[in-house]
């Protein structure tokens, strides 16, 4: 064989190399939960546009569940809905334009309608659990984070060998 067939074989095989590693490698979104402060990233998770996950807690004044739930969409983190079992200090008070308020069949009351709202940060609760619930798991904020650490969630695109899609 001569030495252009060769380089040619050579060419072509690791073209198609390439194009097969490009197919199997995505970038797919998670979300990501980071110290505040630090920037150091303390948990991930794949997520999709239109996919929810919630956050759960009992409030510190009232010492009742707070369920506040949020959708991802378009690499950005919304307010989707609140769920609370009683009012209280730092707990809506009145509906804004668009909001409306539903009592749920166990007692509690749920808030939707929070157009644009977003996520914002954290503090890990010193006296009580807060635990993030994302596709079927249950992760208490102290399983990644001291008590005490502000945490701020986002949304990140990384590349994954065959990741979902």
């Amino acid at each position: 064989m001569n030495t252009n067939f060769k380089r040619a074989i050579a060419a072509a095989a690791f073209v198609l190399i390439a194009a097969v590693a490009l197919f199997a490698l995505r970038v797919s979104p998670y979300l990501v939960v980071e110290d505040a402060f630090t920037g150091q990233v303390l948990f991930t998770y794949p997520i999709n546009n239109g996919e929810f996950f919630s956050i759960k807690y009992i409030h510190s004044v009232n010492q009742s569940l707070v369920t506040e739930i949020f959708e991802v969409g378009n690499r950005d983190i919304f307010l989707h809905a609140l769920e609370f079992e009683d009012f209280g200090a730092g707990m809506a008070t009145e509906l804004e334009p668009g909001q409306h308020l539903t009592r749920l069949p166990c007692g509690a009351m749920r808030i939707d309608g929070f157009c644009g709202r977003g996520i914002s940060h954290y503090m890990v609760a010193r006296a009580t659990c807060q635990v993030l619930y994302i596709g079927g798991r249950q992760v208490p904020f102290d399983s990644f984070a001291e008590p005490g650490t502000i945490v701020a969630f986002s949304v990140s695109e990384k590349f994954n060998w065959l990741a979902r899609g």
